[in-house]
């Protein structure tokens, strides 16, 4: 029987502090070669409020918001025969930088539109992130 592999509970904090550092990092790499970005988050920041940004690389990251549930309700009545369709319309309207159109969706890598589509799903509070609580 292997030993136990879990991690002790006082470990959590030092974990959490890696991702922090790890996000940071990428962060960093992101500004140092995209200073423009700084400015860019920072106007959308004050226009959206709640803004996320996700690199792939360096090169290509991403800035999405969660979109609200008035936007996702008429996205679905719009596109319910075309689950696909309706996927990268969520994936346009929730990313912010750089505006993604038809044929820029059509040039990304293949995975691109699932993952933003699951992270702007996740911003918008589809799924449950957080344990539930046993009462």
């Amino acid at each position: 029987m292997p030993e136990n592999t879990s991690i002790p509970e006082d470990m959590y904090g030092s974990l959490e502090e890696l991702v922090s550092a790890t996000q940071k990092e990428i962060l960093d790499l992101v500004k140092k070669k995209h200073p423009e970005v700084e400015e860019i988050a920072a106007k959308l920041k004050e226009q959206y409020k709640e803004i996320y940004l996700y690199a792939f690389s360096e090169d290509e990251f991403y800035i999405y918001r969660p979109i609200k549930r008035f936007e996702y309700k008429k996205l679905t009545m719009q596109y319910a025969e075309n689950q696909e369709k309706l996927g990268e319309e969520i994936v346009k309207l929730g990313v912010l930088h750089p505006k993604l159109d038809d044929e820029k969706l059509d040039d990304l890598k293949a995975g691109t539109v699932a993952t933003l589509l699951e992270l702007i799903f996740a911003a918008s509070n589809f799924g449950a992130s957080a344990p539930a609580i046993k009462l």
